[in-house]
C-alpha cells in the first residue's frame, strides 16, 4: 500500500469517527508536515479533510500552513506521526 492510499484509509476513518486528530497548534502544524512530506501537493486535500473536522478549522490558515509545510525540507513521515492515532 502507498503512502495516499494509506492516507486515504486513514482519513475516512478519522472523518467516520468525527475525530479531531490534531487539537493543538502544534499537533496541526506536525500532521501539515508529516502529509506533505510523505504524500507532496497529493495530500492536501486530506489535509484539510482531517482539520476541518476541528471547529477552529480556518481554510485559509490550513492552506498557508500545508504550503508551508510543502516548501520547508522537514523530516517528519506521516507513517511516524500517525501511529499512536491508528494503534493508541
Amino acid at each position: 500500500m502507498d503512502e495516499i492510499e494509506s492516507l486515504h484509509r486513514l482519513v475516512e476513518a478519522v472523518e467516520t469517527a468525527g475525530a479531531d486528530i490534531a487539537p493543538t497548534y502544534i499537533e496541526y502544524v506536525q500532521l501539515a508536515f508529516a502529509i506533505a512530506t510523505d504524500c507532496g501537493e497529493a495530500g492536501r486535500d486530506y489535509f484539510h479533510r482531517i482539520c476541518r473536522l476541528s471547529a477552529k478549522y480556518q481554510r485559509e490558515h490550513a492552506e498557508r500552513v500545508f504550503s508551508n509545510a510543502l516548501t520547508t525540507k522537514h523530516i517528519l513521515s506521516s507513517s511516524f506521526l500517525l501511529f499512536p492515532v491508528l494503534f493508541g
